[in-house]
């Protein structure tokens, strides 16, 4: 939490106001049963009435704004963000701070609300979205047993067991005062900040409540698998292990090079993309992550506001036939066992540390983006330092020696966890059990050295005991 007042970063010159209101809590703090607890609050906050006006009241208050507020939740952290014209900005926190303090909770607004919740889970993640899927079963699939295990969204069951007293004792117990911590950046007019103030000390008082301890990683030495059956899917697969490595720390950043040549997100440039797509065709891209990347396919670079206790490094290999998912999942990680043991090829490196010293600058272009990062600094303890910043002058300070040690630390696969949505799961659980994968059949001719490295992707051992295997029908998954 911040102490001493709200972030302020003034840009006099700008046209707008942006402000972000975080709360320390998220849906790793669901109660058992309850799965999706903390995400429909905070959907009833910014998508319900208040005590003083319906809905539609609240939306005719916020269209003359040329603004509406929105919440994003992750797993330990909820945030509240608007951005509105300079001249609207007290009206705007006006209103945002009315529907944090006097949310109406209205029983006819949370049956709209959940049931696009529901309909979030049954029908988008399900059936509309197999990468998203496959990433949200790899944390369940690593995490199982912790409030990690479930999307943020939560479950069926858990949401439709949701009332209005639940709503009203979890902001009770998590919405407090000195819980939150804020910011405003852009043009800031004068008395905002007490004005804000003010308000927010209308929320429940006491002292703030400490999240539950971190959790504990699943996955047992070894391989464990995640099938989820969908009929007539192709594959679409993540694969990961849980991440020893936090921000601020230099093998971190040694790791966040070494994974931006493995396959920076949306990059044409990284190993992953060369030897699976370009060189071979099998899919449209495949990407590796140091830490939670949501809505990946909607985004070019991560959000803020996704600052998690654990995280995993993954790798996301986009959608291809079923048949060639187990040689796929060799080639990765074949590709990571070389990146381990061989550290990023010395020619590799001066065109990768130039691109981080530079191309992060894109992840912070827009105010409210960089507010959102600044409060990912303060919640992480980089104050002197952010940590954007700190990747930017790493990326040419740190030695090669360093940055194939952050690669090993993080990627070494002694625990690995794979998830993967399916039209074939029989045929792929058996194929892991077995440690068996066919080359691929490719539809035109392949140079010589394509076909040799394929004999050596195809010799890297892959075996996941029947027993580490897991089979979860599509309408099944995140039921309960």
């Amino acid at each position: 939490m911040i102490t001493g007042g709200p972030l302020l970063l003034p840009v006099p010159d700008e046209p707008t106001v942006c402000l972000e209101i975080r709360v320390r809590t998220g849906s790793s703090e669901d109660p058992e049963g309850r799965e999706g607890l903390a995400c429909l609050v905070a959907r009833m906050i910014v998508e319900g009435g208040t005590a003083r006006r319906s809905w539609p009241e609240l939306l005719d208050a916020w269209y003359p704004l040329g603004a509406l507020p929105e919440a994003r939740v992750d797993r330990e952290w909820t945030a509240f963000r608007v951005r509105v014209p300079r001249e609207h900005a007290e009206t705007a926190a006006d209103l945002l701070c009315e529907m944090l303090v006097e949310p109406g909770f209205r029983t006819d607004d949370l049956e709209r609300v959940r049931l696009a919740a529901l309909a979030d889970i049954r029908h988008r993640l399900r059936f509309g979205d197999d990468e998203e899927l496959a990433k949200a079963a790899l944390w369940s699939l690593v995490y199982a047993g912790s409030g990690y295990a479930h999307p943020v969204g939560g479950t069926v069951a858990g949401l439709e067991a949701i009332g209005r007293a639940d709503l009203q004792a979890f902001r009770e117990r998590w919405y407090r005062f000195r819980a939150l911590s804020w910011g405003l950046a852009g043009a800031v007019p004068p008395g905002l900040v007490s004005r804000l103030e003010r308000r927010l000390a209308d929320l429940p008082g006491g002292p703030a409540i400490a999240l539950s301890p971190a959790p504990a990683p699943a996955l047992r030495p070894g391989a464990a698998a995640l099938l989820v059956a969908k009929p007539e899917a192709d594959a679409s697969i993540s694969v990961g292990r849980p991440l020893g490595l936090r921000r601020g720390e230099r093998a971190f950043y040694g790791a966040a090079i070494a994974t931006s040549w493995l396959g920076e997100h949306r990059s044409s440039v990284g190993r992953l993309f060369h030897v699976l797509r370009e060189q071979r065709g099998l899919n449209y891209g495949d990407y590796a992550y140091l830490e939670a990347f949501p809505d990946a396919g909607l985004r070019q670079f991560p959000p803020p506001g996704v600052v998690r206790r654990g995280q995993l490094f993954e790798v996301w290999i986009r959608t291809l036939p079923d048949e060639a998912a187990p040689f796929a999942l060799r080639v990765a990680l074949a590709e990571i066992d070389r990146l381990v043991a061989e550290g990023v090829p010395a020619g590799d490196l001066p065109m990768f540390r130039s691109f981080n010293a530079r191309y992060r600058f894109h992840h912070e272009a827009a105010t409210a983006d960089r507010l959102g990062h600044a409060l990912d600094d303060l919640a992480c303890g980089l104050r002197s330092e952010g940590h954007l910043p700190r990747l930017r002058r790493l990326a040419t300070e740190l030695t090669d020696d360093e940055i194939a040690a952050g690669a090993a630390a993080a990627m070494t696969p002694d625990r690995l966890g794979i998830a993967m949505v399916t039209g074939a799961p029989e045929r792929i659980a058996l194929a892991l059990e077995r440690g068996e994968a066919e080359p691929p059949a490719y539809r035109t001719p392949k140079p010589a050295a394509v076909h040799e490295a394929d004999r050596r992707y195809l010799a890297r051992e892959l075996v996941v005991p029947r027993g580490n295997i897991a089979v979860v029908p599509v309408e099944e998954i995140f039921e309960r």
